[in-house]
């Protein structure tokens, strides 16, 4: 597995080629840091619905009420 220096130096150098990589590079890295800094400023909420705006907390509704077992979904048919 790459790390992530590894990946965008990877990136960076074959920036030319590839119309537009540059700005979803900066994206990449923009959005992750905000993400890093979230999770470190916010320890009791970044993973429950009190980190969540009151707007989606408010829009949410659960897909499946009822939790699928791990033999479920191990068992599952796979589509196609």
């Amino acid at each position: 597995m790459l790390g992530k220096v590894t990946w965008y130096t990877h990136i960076l150098q074959n920036a030319e080629r590839i119309s537009g990589m540059q700005v979803f590079l900066e994206e990449v890295i923009v959005r992750r840091e905000l993400s890093d800094n979230f999770c470190h400023h916010s320890p009791q909420s970044y993973d429950n619905f009190d980190g969540c705006p009151s707007w989606a907390r408010v829009s949410y509704v659960p897909v499946r009420s009822v939790p699928i077992a791990a033999q479920q979904l191990t068992h599952a048919p796979f589509p196609g």
